[in-house]
């Protein structure tokens, strides 16, 4: 009975952590330099989730989730034509971070 109790929280922490993930992403939506002050949008950062087979304790048994967060680099950043922003480069445009609010 334990395992199955192990199994479900797993599965909550793996959402947790997708939740967490999300909400990073939103908070850093316009965020054009890093945490050192160095000109560099944020890279939006996924959520990818496996079986954890490993502590499983035979094939055919149920087994847990493992995640990992992961930077997104498909998608390229968006370039917004601002002359007066600070973090602005030679023809005035601003990289901002590859974010969709929709999607996220």
């Amino acid at each position: 009975m334990n395992g199955v109790f192990n199994i479900s929280l797993s599965r909550l922490i793996a959402q947790r952590q997708r939740m967490n993930t999300i909400a990073g992403n939103i908070a850093n939506a316009n965020a054009t330099q890093d945490a050192d002050g160095n000109i560099s949008p944020f890279q939006r950062r996924i959520v990818t989730f496996t079986a954890d087979s490993e502590n499983a304790d035979s094939e055919a048994a149920p087994v847990g989730v493992k995640y990992r967060v992961e930077l997104e680099t498909q998608t390229p950043f968006h370039k917004v034509h601002e002359p007066g922003h600070q973090h602005a480069d030679k023809e005035g445009y601003v990289l901002y971070p590859n974010i969709d609010m929709i999607h996220e």
